[in-house]
């Protein structure tokens, strides 16, 4: 898994989460997670709806 320069445990740990829950690939330069789920599953729809 590619890691992103400036990236916070939090946002590795998200990350994670994420590919081995959905195993879909994502655009990590806008993969970003907040302490919120709710945050990150918008960020998640928009990474998801962007390309």
């Amino acid at each position: 898994m590619t890691v992103i320069p400036n990236m916070t445990t939090l946002d590795k740990m998200a990350l994670q989460h994420y590919y081995a829950t959905n195993g879909t690939r994502l655009c990590l330069y806008q993969a970003r997670c907040s302490t919120t789920s709710a945050t990150w599953r918008v960020r998640k729809h928009r990474i998801l709806n962007s390309g």
